[in-house]
């Protein structure tokens, strides 16, 4: 093989190893969950985000799938689902048509939602986006926020905001489209929330 060709393949070679390690890493959350179902076994001990119920919603800025930087708080008169996933989680794949289905039955009404991948690609989470019908603004925590400023230690993790910006509820785990919509029907008719 002649010199210059032999060079361009180590090159080559090289930076397919370094392709390998950098989604090695961005996948490790991912091989972590996997091992840890595997040693463990299923049903983890969900572990609500310490972000209490009651409390105003910190200020959250995120970059969203198509690269724009917002504030991640809800539009007056409007209740904000904030759902923290990942693609590669069991229980968000779960989660995700029931958050599609919410998204169709709120339609309409004075609901938004709003997803929070933490820390892959955003063409990963776009395809992920596709795949699951969801048609509401994506976010990318590549800082960690979610779990240093909203408390998320387990996903899929949910929050619903009033309009006012306080903290109705937080739930770790997977929820059924049933509980979703009395979560979100509390703040709608706040005289009928509970607790």
């Amino acid at each position: 093989m002649p010199r210059p060709l032999r060079g361009l393949v180590v090159v080559l070679v090289v930076a397919a190893a370094i392709a390998a390690a950098v989604l090695a890493v961005r996948q490790r959350e991912g091989i972590k969950y996997i091992l840890r179902e595997a040693l463990f076994g299923p049903g983890p001990v969900y572990q609500r985000p310490h972000l209490d119920p009651g409390t105003p919603l910190p200020d959250l800025r995120l970059t969203s799938i198509t690269g724009v930087s917002s504030a991640i708080r809800p539009k007056p008169g409007r209740v904000l689902v904030i759902d923290v996933f990942a693609t590669w989680c069991p229980d968000c794949i779960t989660e995700a048509p029931i958050l599609a289905a919410l998204s169709r039955a709120e339609a309409g009404r004075p609901v938004d939602i709003v997803g929070i991948d933490q820390e892959e690609y955003p063409i990963t989470v776009y395809q992920f986006a596709r795949t699951y019908d969801w048609h509401f603004p994506l976010y990318i925590d590549d800082r960690h926020l979610s779990e240093h400023v909203l408390g998320v230690h387990y996903i899929p993790a949910t929050f619903v905001v009033d309009s006012q910006g306080i903290v109705r509820a937080n739930v770790a785990g997977p929820l059924s489209l049933a509980r979703l919509k009395q979560l979100v029907a509390a703040e709608l008719q706040p005289d009928a929330r509970q607790g």
